[in-house]
């Protein structure tokens, strides 16, 4: 899995939602409800504290999606604020989301044409679905990729916490 590349001892964070979760706490649920079905994340309640003694919560929040014609959506993208876990750490020690350079892109593109004379090249910039998400931490480093919401907006007493096996955002 994907290392968090911790340089110092880990320590309990508590952490609130932001405010701009607060009205959209039941659609933040239902994605976290449907990342648990995916395995993704792992659902406990505040009885599971002493299970969880060094988990680093990270704020939510949540921001409109944007369509493709970079209109707004109604439905909500949540955001995972690491702003603890990333603190002290030099940027070049955070887990590696490492993309091609445009050159690369651009051999390969040419490779496949020399390959294959005649045929039309098309190249598309997509949006894969949970694609960060697909990517799994690596178990020892799963309690710096925390968080917690109030669960009375789900009718549980406390709040619950949510410790994430996948990468939390994308």
């Amino acid at each position: 899995g994907v290392p968090s590349r911790r340089e110092y001892p880990r320590r309990r964070v508590k952490a609130d939602p932001y405010p701009s979760a607060d009205e959209y706490l039941e659609e933040l649920y239902e994605k976290a409800w449907k990342d648990a079905g995916w395995g993704i994340v792992l659902l406990c309640t505040g009885s599971t504290e002493r299970l969880t003694p060094d988990l680093v919560e990270c704020p939510q929040g949540r921001v409109p999606k944007q369509l493709p014609d970079r209109s707004t959506s109604a439905e909500g993208r949540p955001i995972h604020a690491m702003l603890v876990a990333n603190a002290t750490p030099h940027k070049f020690h955070h887990p590696p989301a490492l993309q091609p350079k445009h050159r690369q892109v651009a051999r390969k593109a040419v490779w496949w044409a020399r390959r294959h004379p005649g045929i039309e090249c098309r190249l598309a910039k997509l949006d894969v679905r949970k694609a960060f998400k697909w990517h799994h931490i690596r178990p020892q480093d799963a309690g710096d990729f925390g968080s917690a919401l109030p669960g009375a907006a789900v009718g549980v007493k406390g709040r619950i916490k949510m410790v994430y096996a996948g990468m939390p955002f994308g």
